[in-house]
């Protein structure tokens, strides 16, 4: 009766199982993972934001396959400001990064092609793979002091039917970039395997302190597709708007571009009033990046003084985004340890498993946590830790 498309596996994990038992009894816990900023306690400009909508313009409607032109103009002038100089006619509008991503693999793979993605890295790419009939081809991110690219790994998962590769810049949770060589390295793969190039760089707004992130924007050697939006850049996810802005050689870059258009005019999915608001809402981007970044800072400073106290927990250098992972001592499972945490302590963190993360040592943070939180989970966790450790002494 179904497509074979959304055979998924349906049956919750045992945390899932342990977390709507708390909703249904009214048991309360601290959640470390909370990385919807709509519910993390942040003071945005709640009246600057509400009256970029009030325009007589959100009552007509004038559906352009793009998306506005001033709104797309608006996302070119806030690149500009970071150095920049893009073409609005290189850009399209979409609802959401997830829909950006559906666009590009209709535009890109036929049923049974296939696209490399990083490991680690976020799960939704499984459904939006099936959803659109294309395989994943995973290519290795390993941990040795700092996050690397195993380039012969992606050099040897691209087969005849690879068709893009995709990089989340800085990763998602692992908040890893690229090295300037590992960045030659991938331009060289897509020119010598004629692979299109997709550079999620949602987080690239929050580059942690001392760390520099590099951009493809504009990049001009391969058929490059950057992806941005309104649910990191201004942290405003339920606003529904991200873009796809596409570079590269020109006989890929017009056909591309004219694809994409009809694709998007088949949908015409972004809302005349958020188009209308944009100009407004970035540039409230300072101040309401402003408050992420402090959020962020006061969360790993607590992290770093977590690890003076319990040293047998090492922290995964990052580079940017809104995650932390922290490495457990050996000998605690990290399924049976989150599992514990939640049943006995009341707090809530992500396995590593959850983004496949290898090792089974991998607890993962949200950065956006209420700090009052984030202090009183981290006292918690590490109470649970030492007990370990002590116990594993006797």
């Amino acid at each position: 009766m179904y497509a074979k498309r959304t055979q998924w596996d349906l049956n919750p994990n045992p945390l899932s199982v342990k977390l709507e038992a708390f909703r249904k009894e009214g048991i309360s816990y601290l959640d470390l993972t909370v990385s919807n900023p709509t519910q993390c306690r942040l003071d945005f400009p709640a009246d600057e934001i509400l009256s970029c909508f009030r325009q007589p313009a959100d009552l007509n409607y004038e559906p352009e396959p793009k998306g506005m032109l001033k709104a797309r103009q608006s996302v070119c002038e806030f690149y500009s400001a970071r150095g920049y100089s893009l073409d609005p006619d290189q850009m399209i509008l979409t609802a959401s990064t997830s829909e950006a991503y559906s666009f590009l693999f209709k535009l890109l793979a036929d049923p049974g092609n296939e696209i490399l993605i990083p490991t680690p890295s976020y799960p939704l790419f499984d459904y939006l793979a099936g959803l659109n009939d294309v395989r994943l081809r995973p290519y290795q991110l390993f941990y040795d002091n700092h996050w690397c690219l195993d380039v012969q790994t992606l050099r040897d998962n691209i087969t005849p039917l690879t068709k893009a590769l995709i990089l989340v810049n800085p990763n998602n949770p692992t908040g890893s970039s690229f090295s300037e060589i590992e960045y030659r390295e991938m331009i060289n793969i897509c020119k010598d395997y004629q692979l299109a190039l997709i550079s999620d760089e949602v987080f690239m707004d929050f580059p942690f302190e001392g760390e520099s992130l590099k951009s493809f924007l504009a990049e001009s050697e391969v058929l490059c597709f950057v992806l941005g939006g309104l649910s990191k850049t201004l942290a405003l996810p339920q606003m529904k708007l991200s873009w796809i802005y596409a570079s590269g050689p020109e006989s890929f870059l017009r056909e591309s571009l004219s694809r994409l258009e009809l694709i998007a005019d088949t949908y015409l999915s972004v809302n005349t009033p958020i188009q209308n608001a944009l100009p407004k809402l970035l540039a409230l981007s300072g101040p309401i990046q402003s408050m992420i970044q402090s959020r962020i800072s006061q969360n790993r400073n607590l992290i770093f003084d977590f690890l003076q106290r319990v040293p047998e927990v090492d922290y995964l250098h990052a580079q940017g985004g809104w995650s932390a992972i922290l490495r457990i001592p050996w000998g605690l499972d990290e399924d049976k340890f989150t599992l514990t945490l939640l049943d006995k302590d009341e707090v809530y963190v992500h396995p590593g498993y959850f983004f496949d993360i290898s090792g089974n040592r991998s607890v993962v943070l949200s950065l956006l946590t209420d700090v009052k939180n984030m202090h009183r989970g981290l006292e918690i966790l590490g109470k649970r830790i030492e007990g370990f450790v002590e116990s594993r002494g006797k």
